[in-house]
């Protein structure tokens, strides 16, 4: 198996890209079922957290890929991936992305509620309290975010789970000769601070 490194949030720019290596992978725990509190329970980005996904991009075969928080100063956290290094602004009711000049996630999480995500893409919450299996487990309570517009003209379905994050990413862009689908789910991780 390969191991490389790619971030949730680059699935779309990674389309026809390759991952850069990583050689390590977060474990799995049980994640607990209670309600979030604040959005950033839905992407907990604290020191310490990693996550790795077995990611699908049509060929056959998966490839290990793994995210992880590599600084916290105040109210931005850098999280790396395989493409480099991206910052998020955690603010109460949002989680923000400063380069892209737009939101990850934005409150109150609600069917329907959508946001700017940046780059001229809309992201709109599809699914609220879904319940989602990978190879890390069960979780419930799941809200599935979807992404689209933008400069790539990607769609980009991302399901999240409290207290844990990224359960499964699904990026597709129409091409010419069809449409080019990667697909990432969460293999295991770790949270700092638990």
């Amino acid at each position: 198996m390969n191991h490389r490194a790619i971030g949730p949030m680059a699935l779309a720019l990674v389309l026809p890209l390759a991952l850069s290596a990583v050689g390590a992978c977060a474990g799995a725990k049980p994640a607990p079922t209670r309600a979030p509190a604040a959005v950033a329970d839905y992407y907990p980005l604290r020191e310490g957290s990693a996550w790795s996904y077995d990611v699908d991009a049509g060929s056959g075969g998966t490839v290990l890929a793994v995210t992880r928080v590599e600084r916290v100063e105040g109210s931005s956290v850098w999280v790396r991936t395989g493409e480099g290094s991206e910052r998020y602004e955690l603010h109460p009711d949002a989680i923000g992305r400063p380069d892209r000049g737009g939101l990850l996630l934005q409150g109150p999480l609600a069917p329907g509620s959508s946001w700017d995500s940046g780059g001229g893409a809309r992201a709109t919450v599809e699914a609220f309290e879904q319940v989602v299996e990978t190879r890390a487990g069960r979780f419930e309570g799941c809200v599935r975010v979807v992404e689209t517009g933008g400069a790539s003209g990607a769609r980009i379905e991302t399901t999240y789970c409290p207290r844990v994050g990224p359960v499964r990413v699904v990026s597709s862009l129409d091409l010419t000769h069809g449409t080019a689908r990667v697909s990432a789910e969460l293999r295991g991780f770790v949270i700092g601070g638990e």
